[in-house]
């Protein structure tokens, strides 16, 4: 009430407030609860109002702060103060009392009582500083209603602020006043750590800003205070705060360029404190006590200077280079400092710099190398130095560009030489010796590249550091001292360091058998050692206990490296492990237990850990683990325990490596060891290990035992596990009776982890023993669950049912059930409660759909716990929530159905759970509602859970944000916009702490989003959030319906501008060098955004977020060419749709916006940044190419940013660019050239002269980065290559000089298939046929004038670089090929590497190979088919072609193989590259194959095929996988013009060797060009394929390759001529898939191909063929009804099996010859006459293509019956085409004369008169049709009069004659141009074409008939004089259309107006 009516409630606060305050002295602690959550919204509600209320509050919450014994009251208690600081007047003694409140009150506490004092006490401290933030409110009260400040008492500073910062390193120094010593660091600046970061969220940014140097020293100097590091594990956690604070304000608060700032501030204050430092060992004799608390001071600093590099990535660059600070030198003088902490800290922020810089790696390789080299004087610097060469090593793996091959052999030659001086000088010998060890180490992670050379040197090392005997070890023992064995152990420790470094990264290098026995010598070794050196270390104390638990820690190391290795493990091997677990390893020294339980748990148990495994889900993890377990030594982790941390890789959460002590860290080694080896172990071993382990269990007490108890189980958990993960069993019966019994005594100890342990240990038991042990087991824990009297026990037991029953099945889960439900009630035992509602979880999990009988009175019991437990019973709620989530996967399915019941109890529980105060309980309800939102979305509500969801997104709980962005994530799945559209009402929401999270604005929820990832760390919750950003975005280039009255969803133009603003940066954040020339004053203000004037300015995006900012606009244009939709594309159809829709959006309105995105991240400071610029810009240019300017017809859009794009690529080509900068600019630069957007070449010289001037980087032989790896050096040149390769390629296509380029104009440029079919059928004309007309209809057209003047112009810029070119592109090309040969060819590799790759790094080198050779290989295929064309091979000798001559000039090339070595160079890429076609992509295999259609263009090159036949055999088999494997039509095409070519050349090869056998046989027939002989004939005839027995064999016959090809491209259009489909399967060729409209192209190409096989065979062999080619023609016939040039295609097949030669030269070959067709013919018949699927006219074709070789009267019978009822229909159309069809078979010439005259008179007698009468019926024709049909006509009869003798023709002219006389008219009867006309004038043609022809026969007839004669006479004469009149006219016409010349004008213009438009 007092909350929403407020001052309202009048003055019935001032009893209400009374009583509460009266009865807080008598209520239990949850009535005290809520009496002060009430409190609290009285006093917020009431405000000023009510100043004696807020006093009295504020006594009663100082008092329960003081004195509640609840940790949750005095919490409750914080947050009424903290809300209570604005509405009172702060003065001094309030401070100090608050302070002081704070600091009692914070011991003890948990988790939510340090972040509630903590949130007070930063507010305290901030309110005091009112005067600092005068300007805006105060954060500490947003979200509270505002308090009017009065004007007569300004805001003032109650303290100074450096009175307010010592009040706070007061508390962190000191603690409260009962705090043990021990406690100050772990409690007290626990909470202080915290407050200081609420003190500076509170202030804000620009504060932090303002003060950074007074904050930046006070905090650093807090831990260089003596009180905070009294011991070592204090001084770790004081540094864990420090880094803290440091991390969650300037890693947090503060944007890139205040970053920067910070970093040079602490690198002067490391300066500042250096210079202090006296390092003259005289003044000095170890360190002072200054030096000594400093180097805390250093830790802090360099560790926060190395997390801001790598905040600011290659923008740190900018304070490396900067002279007057001089970075990396001032982190090397660290490197000299006494204390080993700041020496190693200074080594890792140099690796952290170099990972954010890589160009600094080489150079601080060498500047370390170096000072090894020259600085051998003092152990400091060798230590330091080594330190920092290992960690600089240990970076270059984390970056892309690597180091030069050759460092690695330097750094390790420093090595060596350092292990073989060691005993030069004791004074260094133990500093020599662990710095040449840790740089071994270090080298091992640059892999096995650089491993592999100097494994037999490591070998050596490894084997010299060992005894080699037993003799050598004792002779060791007997001498020595204390410091020589101290020496040798740490040597050995190092020796085993750099092995383990070697197996964890360069495995491949071990598993050769002989180094794997090898470096087992040194473990073995190793393991001999301390199995003896026990004695010594007694004898000479304590100072060996630390070396030889280091040489331990390192053997379980290695031993886990080397994994399984060995059958069994060695005896001793188990003895130390045992020891070790059990404390025996050191009996005197402290009780260590193992931090890693959580690891092994199951993750769902680990909720059992309580705050122990919570903790982990929160921001404080880091520092807050410190408070766990006193035994585990949680959050000491510090860098000085083990610097191999240096070059090893970081856990995924980790920023710093933190490792732990060195007791902790070999307990940890061997319980993971122990894991291991158990499961090898032998039944023996294993239960003398576990009963030792029971037994010392038994005889410890107190702390001790607990540490036992937590290693045995865990080292249990890990090998249980091993043992479920291998199927293998725990052992013998004596074995599993101690694990059990073991495992049962684990669940009554006293600590909570033990027990948690004990339980998972009983579920992983289950999986290694028999079913009857594992019911009996069950039975066990749940008799001890039932009865026993310790409720500490009985949770345990509890934990373990559930845990058995999981690995059981849960398949007797009903009869746990009761006990888990009433141990489930049993409100006096928290503990048991939560721990049996988890059992009931894993139960509901394990069971499944079997667990649906209990769900409801499960669901009851949740629901009664979630109203009935306390509200600070957070275990208990997260327990219940996952219990909740376990049942709702139960009944999910069932939830669907709009009557479900249970829904509403879900919903209401996770409404319930939603309001409990603990973010645990939050996050399962929000996880419980993802999951009904999954199976019942009708039921939940988006538009109240949404709004829900973002305001979650400001939470200060990590896993409530990471559970509210999981379930954003999945409803932007499937309704993306719905959400954003809800999303917008959060936007009234204010966080309750500034910088915590983020909040909805104007923008909406991608807007919060993109700022969410600034501030958050979370790797989880990140990955989350750019999912949800990602399905947003991607919905947004969808098309959307506008819903009436809702605000509409994000559009494209939204996401264009939501990513231009992330990706703004300030004008003073940009480089001064940056060109933008391009744009003027008005873009520069549209991108650099006026920064917020107030104290809590919004972060700027830092580079990471404006990275992928970039990629989602990259997401958004493949998004939006996704959708198919052309106007995204094209402005001018944009603008038409938007007349129609003007809601609509399309990318193409906002290019401008793209391509200046794109050239602020090219142009910016970060090098991720960089490429994604130039990624965006090659996409922008790529979509856009082709689209229109609508404003400038005949221009295109993209015309008018080309100062932009050439402004973008420059700053990628300065000599410091990173190569895989430069290699992706060189492809937006080869994108942009070959876009043809250019048009004039002028405006291509910007660009080109940036790729002209990378060619001088070719002519450099090795690396010529000298910074980065040769890979590095290898992308580059071949970049450069692929660069200019895709130029030339774009020229030759544009120029119409690349054969097969067609294909890539598909869309653009359909081909014509009409005029394809006309070429193929005039190639196979014969001496009678006509050529078609059609062919002149090819692909020209006036559109490629254009193309041809581009490609020109492009070829005059690539022409003076392409001899260059060209050899470069063969070199790389067989750097290829050799590269790709398989592993057991290594030793055919260049031993000095090839032409673009040092053999060091062909690894590396390969995948930048496999990205360019592509694009080489079809440029090198066009030069080398135009030198072929051009002659320029025929003027060269071999020795002329070999280049040793111009070897000066292009040091890369070595390559001196003549023509035929190149062609096969060439031809060999792309046989291999086809064969392994699987791998590549389908543009790559079009690329490949459009080079082999190149190569074989050239007659030459398909000579050199065809040299070898199984070369062309096996090219055939390739083509034909192709063509099986391939979905695309222009690969399918490809593959059918390299056949055409193949087939064509296999036929002129046999002609020429026929006719050189012919010369050979008849050499005087042949000369004097007479008849060969018949014999001779059949001689040479049989060279073709076939022989004399016509055999063609399966991989052995080119003709049958050929055919297997042509047939897979014909099935691939029509797949019911599949031969498996007629055995009536279905095939994988028998698919239709992509090819479109140009299937009938592939038909044409196919059936081409076929035509062409009996010319490859003998006689014989053409018999064995032609069944096949005429049933596929007659099949294409059948099965393409629809189809013209289908059919088309297929008649001409027939008509080419009908005239092949070889067959007629032999009687009997020709009888089966004639038996075929005759057939074919047959077949044919049937189709027409039958089944009619076959067009009349296509068939009548058909059959006049076959019956010219066939006298069978039965067969021409029903042709001509056919003919006949074609001829009698009403058609013209068909008519004139069945004339033509007559007219072929009148001209066509059987063999033999009578054959001949009886098959003309069958046809002539039967059809004759049916021509002859429409002729004469066709006087008045109808139209042209009728016209064309009458011509038909009377051109067949003319057929059969030529063919016919004197008498018949003389009858025939005397029916023709008068017949075309009828159609010749008077002038004055034709009128205009009508068919009247035209029929006269083909009359007229006709009659004045076959006088001429039958002179004497047309004669006779004239003579006969003066009527014709004269009529004749007259219409000769008047189209005479008609022809006359006409040229008369034209040339009239063409003198009077002369212009007349204009006169001068008198006015001259200057401007050139004629190109106006």
């Amino acid at each position: 009430m007092y909350e929403k009516l407020c001052r309202m409630m009048g003055r019935s606060y001032e009893e209400t407030v009374g009583t509460l305050v009266r009865s807080l002295k008598s209520v239990e602690s949850q009535t005290r609860l809520e009496i002060m959550i009430t409190l609290q919204k009285i006093c917020v509600g009431m405000g000023t109002a009510a100043p004696a209320a807020i006093r009295e509050v504020c006594r009663a919450a100082r008092g329960a702060l003081l004195s509640d014994r609840s940790g949750a009251v005095r919490a409750a208690a914080a947050h009424t103060l903290r809300h209570l600081l604005p509405l009172m007047k702060l003065t001094p003694a309030d401070l100090d009392a608050i302070a002081a409140a704070c600091l009692r009150a914070a011991h003890p506490s948990d988790y939510a009582v340090r972040c509630a004092i903590a949130e007070l006490l930063g507010s305290l401290i901030a309110a005091t500083q009112a005067g600092e933030a005068s300007n805006v409110n105060l954060k500490m009260n947003i979200g509270h209603q505002s308090v009017q400040q009065s004007k007569k008492d300004p805001a003032k500073n109650v303290v100074s602020l450096e009175e307010a910062l010592n009040l706070l390193m007061g508390a962190f120094l000191r603690g409260g006043t009962s705090f043990l010593k021990g406690e100050i660091i772990k409690s007290g600046s626990g909470v202080n750590r915290e407050a200081y970061v609420i003190f500076v969220q509170n202030m804000g940014g620009s504060w932090l800003e303002r003060n950074m140097t007074v904050f930046l020293n006070h905090v650093l100097d807090l831990v260089a205070n003596p009180k905070a590091a009294s011991s070592h594990v204090d001084a770790v956690y004081s540094r864990k705060c420090i880094n803290y604070i440091l991390r969650n304000t300037l890693g947090k608060m503060l944007g890139e360029k205040a970053q920067a700032s910070a970093c040079r501030e602490i690198i002067q204050i490391v300066i500042k404190l250096m210079n202090n430092i006296d390092f003259n060992p005289e003044n000095a004799k170890d360190c002072n006590q200054e030096t000594l608390f400093s180097q805390h001071l250093l830790v802090c600093a360099l560790t926060e200077a190395g997390e801001l590099a790598l905040q600011l990535g290659t923008s740190v660059q900018n304070l490396v280079s900067d002279s007057s600070l001089n970075m990396i030198e001032a982190i090397c003088t660290v490197l000299v400092h006494p204390c080993v902490a700041a020496r190693l800290a200074a080594a890792w922020c140099i690796r952290c710099v170099c990972v954010a810089l890589p160009s600094q790696i080489t150079p601080l390789i060498d500047k370390c190398v170096d000072a090894l080299d020259n600085t051998r004087t003092t152990p400091e610097a060798i230590s330091g130095y080594s330190a920092a060469l290992a960690a600089v090593l240990g970076a270059v793996r984390l970056s892309a560009l690597g180091v030069p091959h050759g460092r690695g052999k330097i750094a390790f030659n420093a090595a060596e030489q350092l292990l073989r001086s060691a005993g030069q000088s004791s004074r260094l010998t133990a500093a020599r010796t662990n710095a040449g060890w840790l740089i071994v180490g270090a080298i091992c992670t640059l892999g096995v590249p650089v491993v592999r050379g100097l494994l037999p040197r490591m070998l050596l090392l490894w084997r010299n550091s060992f005894p080699r005997s037993a003799k050598e070890l004792e002779s060791e023992k007997a001498r020595g001292d204390a410091f020589t064995w101290q020496v040798t152990l740490e040597g050995r420790a190092g020796a085993l360091s750099a092995l383990h470094s070697l197996l964890v990264h360069c495995p491949s290098l071990a598993s050769n058998e002989d180094t794997s026995k090898r470096l087992i010598q040194p473990v073995e070794g190793a393991i001999t050692v301390l199995t003896n050196v026990s004695s010594v270390v007694r004898n000479y104390g304590g100072s060996l206990k630390a070396p030889a638990a280091l040489l331990r820690l390192r053997l379980y190391q290695a031993c886990c490296a080397l994994g399984g290795a060995g059958s069994s493990p060695a005896a001793p091997l188990l003895r130390l492990l045992a020891a070790e677990l059990a404390g025996e390893a050191d009996p005197n020294g402290a009780n260590v237990a193992t931090g890693i339980l959580r690891s092994v748990m199951h993750p769902r148990d680990t909720i059992l850990l309580g705050e122990a495994g919570s903790i982990y889900d929160t921001d404080h993890a880091n520092i807050e683990e410190q408070l766990i377990s006193p035994l585990s030594a949680s959050g000491t982790g510090a860098l000085e325990h083990d610097p191999c941390c240096l070059y090893q890789s970081l856990p995924s959460e980790a920023t710093c490596p933190g490792p732990l002590p060195l007791g902790v860290a070999v307990v940890d080694a061997a319980v993971l060891l122990f894991g291991q080896i158990f499961p090898r172990a032998a039944n023996k071993h294993r239960q003398q290990m576990l009963e030792h382990f029971t037994e010392c269990i038994r005889v410890s007490k107190g702390a001790r035992q607990e540490a036992l108890q937590m290693n045995v189980y865990t080292a249990l958990l890990f090998a249980l596990r091993a043992l479920t993960e291998v199927k293998g069993a725990l052992g013998l019966d004596a074995v599993r009776a101690v694990a059990t019994e073991l495992i049962v005594n684990g669940l009554s100890a006293n600590s909570s982890s033990v027990r948690a342990a004990a339980a998972c240990c009983a579920g992983r038991l289950c999986s290694c023993i028999t079913e009857t042990e594992s019911q009996a087991l069950s039975e066990r824990v749940l008799t001890l669950a039932r009865t026993s009297t310790n409720k500490n026990a009985r949770a345990a037991a509890a934990a373990a049912v559930g845990a058995v029953q999981r690995a059981r099945g849960a398949t007797s889960s009903a009869t746990v059930l009761p006990v888990i439900r009433a141990l489930a009630q049993d409100s006096g035992a928290s503990e048991v409660q939560a721990w049996a509602v988890h059992a009931l979880s894993v139960l509901a999990d394990a069971a499944g759909p079997m667990f649906r009988a209990h769900v409801d009175s499960t669901l009851a019991l949740a629901l009664r716990l979630v109203f009935e437990a306390p509200p600070y019973s957070e275990e208990l709620h997260r327990t219940v929530g996952r219990l909740l989530a376990a049942l709702i996967t139960v009944v999910g399915p069932e939830l669907q159905g709009s009557a479900s019941s249970a829904v509403g109890r879900f919903i209401c529980a996770c409404a319930a759970l939603g309001e409990c105060p603990g973010g645990g309980a939050r996050a399962e309800a929000i996880g419980c509602l993802q999951q009904l939102q999954m199976f019942a979305p009708k039921h939940i509500n988006l538009h109240t859970l949404v709004p829900n969801l973002c305001r979650n997104l400001s939470s200060a709980e990590l896993c409530v944000r990471r559970a509210a962005l999981c379930c954003l994530r999945q409803l932007s799945q499937k309704e993306a916009a719905e959400v954003c559209r809800y999303a917008l009402l959060a936007k009234d929401h204010v966080p309750a702490r500034p910088y915590c999270g983020v909040v909805i604005m104007d923008s909406g929820l991608p807007g919060a989003l993109f700022a969410y990832l600034d501030t958050e760390k979370d790797l989880a919750a990140l990955s989350y959030a750019r999912d949800t950003l990602t399905c947003c975005l991607l919905a947004a280039a969808a098309p959307q319906m506008a819903l009436p009255g809702v605000e509409p969803a994000p559009s494209i133009k939204d996401w264009v501008m939501l990513c231009k603003k992330v990706l703004t940066v300030r004008l003073e954040d940009t480089r001064p060098d940056t060109d933008l020339e391009v744009e003027g004053d008005d873009d520069q203000v549209e991108f650099h955004a006026d920064s917020d004037q107030n104290t809590h300015p919004p972060v700027q995006p830092r580079w990471p977020t404006r990275v992928f900012a970039m990629e989602c606009v990259q997401k958004i244009m493949s998004a939006c060419e996704a959708t198919g939709e052309n106007a995204h594309f094209d402005l001018v159809k944009a603008k038409e749709k938007l007349q129609l829709n003007p809601t609509g959006d399309y990318l193409s309105l906002h290019l401008s916006d793209l391509v200046r995105m794109a050239f602020v991240c090219a142009t910016g400071e970060s090098d991720a940044l960089r490429l994604s610029g130039l990624h965006a810009l090659q996409l922008a240019i790529r979509q856009f190419a082709a689209a229109p300017e609508p404003d400038f017809p005949g221009h295109l859009l993209l015309e008018q940013y080309q100062a932009q794009v050439g402004a973008a690529l420059r700053p990628a080509f300065a000599g410091d660019t990173a190569s895989h900068v430069t290699a992706a600019a060189c492809d937006v630069c080869s994108a942009w050239i070959g876009c043809g957007v250019a048009r004039d070449i002028n405006d291509l010289r910007r660009v080109h002269q940036l790729l002209v001037s990378s060619l001088d980087k070719l002519n450099t032989k090795g690396n010529t980065t000298l910074i980065y790896n040769e890979s590095m050096a290898t992308l580059e040149k071949l970049s450069i290559l692929k660069a200019w390769a895709e130029v030339y390629i774009v020229a030759m296509v544009s120029n119409g000089s690349a054969p097969g380029s067609y294909v890539k104009q598909l869309d653009s440029k359909p081909i014509n298939n009409q005029a394809e079919l006309a070429r193929w059928r005039n190639e196979s004309a014969t001496d009678g046929d006509q050529h078609d007309e059609g062919c002149n209809d090819s692909f020209d057209n006036d559109d490629y004038g254009e193309f041809e003047s581009k490609g020109e112009s492009l070829l005059k810029l690539v022409e003076p670089e392409l001899d260059n070119l060209g050899e470069n592109w063969l070199a790389a090309l067989k750097d290829h090929a050799l590269l790709s040969l398989p592993p057991e060819f290594a030793s055919q590799l260049p031993h000095g590497g090839g032409a673009f790759y040092s053999a060091e790094t062909a690894e590396a080198s390969r995948q930048h190979y496999a990205r360019a050779w592509p694009s080489l290989l079809y440029a090198a295929s066009l030069r080398f088919n135009a030198h072929i064309k051009d002659g320029y091979y025929d003027n060269k000798t071999e020795e002329k072609l070999d280049n040793r001559s111009t070897k000066t000039e292009n040091a890369n090339c070595e390559f001196f193989e003549p023509v035929d070595e190149r062609f096969h160079l060439l031809f060999g890429i792309c046989m291999e590259a086809l064969c392994a076609q699987r791998d590549m992509a389908e543009e790559t295999t079009i690329s490949v194959l459009l080079s082999l259609v190149t190569l074989l263009d050239a007659p030459e090159n398909r000579g050199r095929v065809l040299k070898d036949k199984a070369l062309a055999i096996e090219l055939c088999q390739i083509l034909h996988r192709t063509g099986l494997t391939t979905n695309r039509v222009e690969a399918l095409l490809l593959v059918a013009d390299s056949l055409r070519s193949l087939v064509q050349a296999a036929s002129m090869q046999l002609q020429e060797a026929m006719n050189a056998k012919i010369s050979e046989l008849a050499p005087s027939e042949s000369s004097n060009g007479e008849e060969i002989p018949e014999s001779v004939l059949e001689v040479v005839y049989t060279l073709g394929e076939g022989g004399p027995t016509g055999d063609l064999p399966p991989g052995k016959s080119l003709a049958f390759a050929c055919l297997e090809v042509a047939l897979c491209l014909l099935v691939r259009r029509i797949p019911a001529l599949s031969p498996q489909q007629q055995r009536g399967k279905v095939g994988v060729i028998g698919t239709v898939r992509g090819l479109g409209v140009h299937g009938d192209t592939l038909l044409i190409k196919s059936l081409a191909c076929m035509a062409e096989l009996p010319t490859l065979t003998s006689p014989q062999g053409a018999l064995s063929i032609l069944p096949t080619l005429l049933y596929l023609a007659t099949g294409v016939l059948q099965r393409t009804e629809g189809s013209a040039l289908a059919t088309e295609a297929g008649v001409c097949l027939l008509r080419r099996a009908a005239d092949a030669a070889a067959p007629r030269l032999h009687g009997h070959v020709r009888k089966q010859w004639h038996e075929l067709l005759q057939s074919a013919l047959h077949k044919v018949v049937e189709l027409v006459n039958n089944e009619q699927r076959v067009d009349p006219v296509v068939g009548a074709r058909a059959m006049a293509a076959l019956l010219g070789q066939t006298q069978a009267a039965a067969l021409h019978y029903p042709c001509i019956n056919h003919l006949r009822q074609c001829l009698d229909g009403a058609d013209h159309e068909t008519f004139a085409s069945c004339c033509q069809v007559v007219r072929s078979m009148w001209s066509s010439r059987p063999t033999g004369g009578e054959e001949k005259s009886a098959v003309r008179s069958w046809w002539a007698r039967a059809l004759a008169p049916r021509l002859v009468a429409f002729a004469a019926a066709a006087r008045d024709p109808a139209d042209a049709r009728h016209v064309r049909a009458a011509g038909a006509a009377v051109a067949a009869l003319d057929e059969l009069l030529d063919a016919a003798n004197h008498e018949q023709r003389v009858q025939l002219l005397r029916l023709l004659v008068p017949v075309t006389m009828s159609w010749v008219r008077p002038s004055a009867e034709l009128g205009g141009a009508g068919a009247r006309r035209a029929l006269h004038e083909l009359a007229l043609q006709w009659l004045t074409r076959t006088g001429p022809k039958h002179p004497q026969e047309f004669k006779t007839i004239m003579q006969q008939s003066p009527e014709l004669r004269l009529k004749l006479e007259a219409a000769v004469k008047a189209n005479q004089q008609a022809a006359g009149g006409n040229a008369a006219r034209a040339a009239r016409g063409s003198r009077g259309a002369a212009p007349a010349r204009p006169a001068q004008p008198s006015i001259q213009l200057r401007t050139d107006f004629s190109d106006f438009r």
